[in-house]
């Protein structure tokens, strides 16, 4: 990690959230800048008492934002929409790997994916 690395603040946007309280170190979330919602890993735990959290941005976002793929966020517990936790992921990615040892096509799963997606 770079040793003084640039941690972007935005104006984040969300509706209450049970979950955020849980989320901790190494648990994948979803903020809003309110310009899109998009995917962070947290890397720092700022405590249950709200303070802010730094994750590194999950996705390449499509608005303008400064911050990509990558970059670090500072966002409190009451900007997270979901959480996904380490186990969650590891067992999306188990599942994906067995659909695709099945012999499903990598385009199939992920347009079924959508179509999931869309019906949310």
């Amino acid at each position: 990690m770079a040793e003084n690395p640039q941690v972007y603040i935005d104006n984040w946007r969300k509706p209450p959230s049970p979950c955020a309280m849980q989320a901790t170190v190494g648990d994948t979330v979803k903020i809003s800048n309110g310009a899109e919602r998009f995917f962070a890993t947290v890397l720092v735990d700022g405590g249950e008492d709200g303070q802010v959290l730094v994750g590194a941005v999950d996705n390449f976002l499509v608005g303008s934002a400064p911050y990509t793929y990558g970059d670090f966020v500072g966002f409190q517990r009451s900007d997270i929409w979901h959480v996904r936790t380490q186990e969650e992921r590891l067992a999306i990615i188990a599942a994906l790997q067995l659909r695709l040892a099945a012999g499903e096509r990598p385009e199939d799963i992920a347009q079924d994916s959508l179509q999931k997606t869309s019906q949310s």
